[in-house]
């Protein structure tokens, strides 16, 4: 399990399209992984504002990875209602999920880890977002 200042381990999951996205192969910007679920109500509420969080970052600020601990049946089905622009990714859950590997100790939806540019982890955080909180969490660890 990786901590605030630990290399995050190599993972890949599936995308919608098929192809497989690598953690490592997004190094060199930073990346916030947000973990979440369909039938998650905070998570639902959160999208939007993670959607205008990386259109604000655009090509060369943070990157935005969502993982769904969900079936693709699922996402598929969510995503038709509340599309998003950023990339999503697809797991199992499961006790070891990537989502515990990356510090979800509490198994706690949404769940976000924020990586820096060299693939070490900056900050982690259990619970939604607002626009506002979201800016300054980023911030904060950013410095």
């Amino acid at each position: 399990m990786v901590g605030v200042g630990d290399t995050v381990p190599a993972l890949s999951w599936p995308l919608l399209d098929g192809s497989i996205t690598e953690l490592m192969a997004l190094r060199g910007r930073p990346v916030l992984v947000n973990y979440w679920a369909s039938w998650c109500g905070p998570c639902i509420k959160e999208m939007p504002v993670l959607d205008a969080f990386a259109a604000e970052q655009g090509e060369h600020g943070i990157q935005v990875l969502g993982i769904a601990l969900d079936s693709e049946d699922a996402v598929r089905e969510f995503l038709a209602k509340l599309p998003v622009d950023y990339r999503i990714a697809l797991e199992i859950p499961s006790g070891n999920d990537s989502s515990v590997r990356m510090g979800n100790r509490q198994n706690v939806l949404p769940f976000s880890v924020l990586i820096d540019a060299q693939g070490r982890v900056q900050a982690q955080k259990a619970g939604s977002f607002s626009h506002k909180a979201l800016a300054q969490w980023t911030g904060q660890a950013a410095r």
